[in-house]
């Protein structure tokens, strides 16, 4: 990510551009979430995952920008995970949902699962609610993690809680490494760079053509780990993820050069 892209002044052309992407990015959800909100009445969610891929894919290419993807070698395609996502725009579970093949239950607030079309496909594949005020709302979430994780699928987190507003990631709520601790599931951090760009917490404007990337790196075990341990872990994931950025950019500006 960037700060530059937070504080760019908008443009004459943003908003006609950004009028023609939005129009096409709702077409597309509605068209997809329909087929799989009728599809899934009747057929198990796992054996849609590839609408799900084809639909991520395509949300994607309606914005017209090119994506990377560098994927870990020692990322086990069928063992269950939870991955740790940097989140940057509503579009994070689009951009990283094709990076891996497993199938994977997205965590967000449960008041998501009211939007149309998205919210409903989401609560009906299995989606991971969460409840801000709920006082047991760890317990709950553990309990819909291990439904899911049971069924041998993944889930995919955003540890920050919310967007970021400053092109930094910000600091990792613990709740769910202490629940991927309790139930013994490895831990994945993905760091999505330059979707900001394309979209951030400050605007709603929708932008062509910045390149993406998206960097899955290597599963870290979390069985046995002490309390304390699991909050370093957070902590160390989150530097993960600013290191992997860092150099990204460090990377890009001397090929640039």
């Amino acid at each position: 990510m960037t700060q530059s892209s937070y504080n760019r002044s908008p443009r004459w052309w943003d908003t006609p551009v950004s009028l023609v992407l939005w129009t096409l990015g709702i077409l597309w959800i509605v068209l997809f979430f329909t087929l799989l909100l009728l599809l899934q009445t009747f057929i198990s969610p796992d054996k849609l995952d590839w609408l799900s891929h084809l639909y991520a894919r395509g949300q994607i290419a309606l914005t017209f920008s090119p994506k990377r993807v560098f994927r870990s070698p020692k990322l086990d395609p069928k063992a269950t995970y939870i991955f740790m996502q940097n989140h940057v725009n509503h579009l994070d579970y689009a951009v990283s949902y094709p990076a891996t093949p497993h199938f994977k239950q997205g965590m967000e607030l449960a008041k998501h699962f009211d939007y149309p079309f998205y919210g409903w496909v989401m609560k009906q594949r299995g989606g991971i609610g969460v409840k801000p005020r709920d006082p047991n709302r760890r317990e709950d979430i553990k309990r819909q993690v291990k439904r899911e994780t049971d069924k041998g699928r993944s889930v995919l987190a955003f540890p920050e809680g919310t967007r970021t507003r400053t092109g930094e990631v910000g600091p990792f709520k613990t709740g769910i490494f202490h629940i991927a601790r309790d139930l013994g599931i490895p831990i994945v951090p993905i760091a999505t760079i330059g979707s900001d760009w394309m979209m951030n917490a400050l605007s709603h404007h929708l932008r062509p053509f910045g390149p993406i990337a998206v960097y899955v790196e290597d599963p870290i075990e979390t069985a046995g780990l002490t309390d304390e341990e699991v909050d370093q872990l957070a902590e160390t994931v989150r530097q993960k993820i600013i290191a992997r950025i860092a150099d990204h950019h460090r990377t890009s500006h001397k090929a640039s050069t």
